[in-house]
């Protein structure tokens, strides 16, 4: 299934959770510029078009978590700059290599990357922008080693890790 056609321009929260929903494209959420709520949790979401969230800009919960993504691409949060809550769990992610991944994401606050195969993450990956975060949830990931640099510098807050397989510090 595919994100559904003719939704409300006017609606704020959407929940489109259990749909089978396997990809979004840009011109799907084009005209939702109203959104503050967005769920797309439980589907089979395995790809995210770069800037399909563009026009979402009031867009302050989005949750994508109990999916099939397997990679992010720079781009797929562009535009998100009120987004305080993002859930990315449970899904198939490996890795976080693209540079400014998060980038633009000033107001986020949490971001949960818990219960992925997550063995790597660039040391750029959060380009030290995210100066609001309090919550980054790495729980039950396959992290083997943890880098020094900027990936650390940008928090102000604990970093849950637990149930990971961390070898080197």
């Amino acid at each position: 299934m595919y994100f559904p056609k003719n939704v409300d321009k006017s609606i704020i929260e959407l929940d489109l959770s259990k749909n089978g929903i396997k990809s979004v494209w840009v011109y799907e959420l084009y005209h939702l510029r109203q959104l503050t709520f967005l769920s797309l949790s439980e589907n089979t979401l395995s790809y995210i078009e770069p800037f399909s969230f563009n026009r979402s800009k009031k867009l302050q919960t989005m949750d994508l978590s109990h999916n099939h993504l397997s990679k992010l691409n720079k781009n797929s949060f562009f535009g998100l700059n009120n987004l305080e809550h993002l859930n990315i769990s449970h899904n198939h992610l490996k890795s976080l290599q693209e540079e400014g991944l998060f980038f633009g994401l000033v107001e986020l606050v949490a971001l949960r990357l818990n219960n992925n195969y997550i063995n790597f993450i660039h040391p750029n990956v959060f380009n030290g922008k995210l100066p609001k975060l309090r919550v980054l949830n790495l729980n039950r990931n396959e992290l083997i080693e943890l880098g020094t640099g900027r990936i650390w510098d940008t928090f102000h807050t604990e970093v849950p890790i637990g149930k990971s397989c961390i070898e080197h510090v």
